[in-house]
């Protein structure tokens, strides 16, 4: 027997699913600037080789530097934190400065790092590579020379675990890194460029010690100049701020984003944000606290009707007093108008421990990966328009999700997130 059920229908079980309980602040735990004191703050920085040749600037280097001392194709790097950073080129050279020398793929391990009892761990860090020299980054076409630079993370010498990563933009050479997120080895994101970037990722679990791992992957093929600098590491500590019934509503093919404060101290304000996403956020409104005695509070924000239909998230900013801000996990939710989508998926949440589609119709083929491309179902039958799908309890936040139109013959991929 097929079940149905309405678009404002999903839309309740989506916001309605994703409660906030309790708000936290990010607070460094600790950082790695590359300077010459003070770096990195605590534990153990260990290069796999350090060397660097001609120059000075050194034309091939793997080590810890500053702007003068590589030479750059391009343009010059900027906006990197303190006057060093760690930078890598022509890799396979080695210190005898003969290339194919040694591998192309070195790493520098930051061990040591103490997490105990520390929670909400986070990671943030600079990135730069050459985006102007056509054609120089080789792509998993080239197989053992694939040029990239990853960020890993390790809890209690446990399996390493990518979080950042940036490939090539095809099998073959492309002329900038982009940063990878369907685990396909190809960069789909924002290219590096000269001048240092900050990205940041979620670090699930918590123990001991953590450790963290950047490679680099560069050969004498062309040039490949890369580099990394401020790396830091956050955990979650409390903010004076207790949010319960974070929702969107329609009515009247309008919708409303809803949420209850059960408490407000020394609190300033909320940001409400919207991404199509959950990457890239863009403001949509700053709402004052209404509360003055630090008592219960309730919310509501209209926003405007969506004519591109697209998949929509929202997540509130809280700002404490000092400036202090933490945000919420994002609730998803659909455009409330009544004009019929042209997509099979209508809608989604989960329950328990199973993914719950809407559909438009059964005429579907469903797919569900990981973010580095590994797939966790086979290809599923729509069958009926609600589909529920097992999600097995491996602390992932984000998958993304093929799904097949086999009626209009339409492939989309959506980027879906787990509370």
């Amino acid at each position: 027997m097929s079940i149905t059920m309405s678009k404002t229908t999903i839309l309740f079980f989506i916001s309605s699913f994703l409660i906030i309980l309790k708000s936290n602040a990010q607070t460094q735990l600790w950082s790695d600037t590359f300077e010459d004191a003070g770096a990195p703050s605590s534990g153990t920085r260990t290069p796999s080789v350090t060397f660097n040749c001609a120059g000075p600037p050194s034309t091939a280097y793997f080590y810890r530097t500053n702007l003068a001392g590589v030479a750059l194709q391009s343009g010059a790097y900027s906006g990197f934190q303190g006057t060093k950073f760690w930078a890598g080129e022509d890799i396979d050279n080695g210190a005898p400065c003969v290339n194919s020398s040694i591998s192309p793929t070195q790493t520098v391990i930051c061990s040591g790092i103490n997490i105990s009892g520390k929670g909400g761990l986070s990671f943030r860090g600079l990135f730069a590579a050459n985006n102007a020299f056509a054609n120089n980054w080789e792509g998993s076409g080239a197989g053992v020379n694939q040029d990239v630079l990853t960020i890993e993370y390790r809890i209690d010498a446990g399996a390493w675990t990518k979080i950042v990563a940036f490939y090539a933009s095809a099998a073959a050479n492309s002329t900038t890194l982009k940063l990878e997120t369907t685990g396909d080895l190809q960069g789909d994101g924002a290219d590096l460029t000269y001048v240092f970037t900050e990205y940041t990722a979620a670090m699930a679990g918590t123990g001991t010690l953590l450790d963290l791992r950047v490679t680099f992957s560069s050969n004498n093929g062309a040039t490949e100049e890369m580099a990394v600098d401020n790396l830091r590491v956050f955990y979650l500590t409390a903010l004076p701020v207790e949010l319960t019934d974070f929702n969107s509503l329609c009515a009247n093919d309008t919708e409303t984003i809803t949420w209850n404060a059960e408490s407000e101290i020394n609190f300033d304000h909320y940001t409400l944000e919207q991404s199509t996403d959950l990457v890239e956020y863009t403001s949509l409104a700053e709402i004052p606290s209404k509360s003055t005695g630090g008592g219960p509070a309730e919310y509501a924000y209209t926003l405007h009707p969506n004519a591109s239909n697209q998949q929509l998230y929202y997540r509130l900013g809280m700002v404490d007093l000092d400036g202090t801000t933490e945000y919420s996990a994002p609730i998803a939710a659909k455009n409330c108008a009544s004009s019929p989508s042209n997509e099979a998926l209508l809608g989604y949440f989960f329950q328990d421990d199973q993914l719950i589609l809407n559909l438009k119709h059964s005429e579907v083929e469903i797919e569900l990966f990981s973010l580095l491309g590994q797939s966790l179902t086979d290809v599923l039958c729509g069958e009926e328009t609600l589909k529920m799908i097992p999600i097995r309890e491996n602390n992932t936040k984000f998958y993304l999700l093929r799904v097949t139109d086999l009626k209009d013959n339409q492939t989309l991929t959506y980027r879906i997130y787990h509370p």
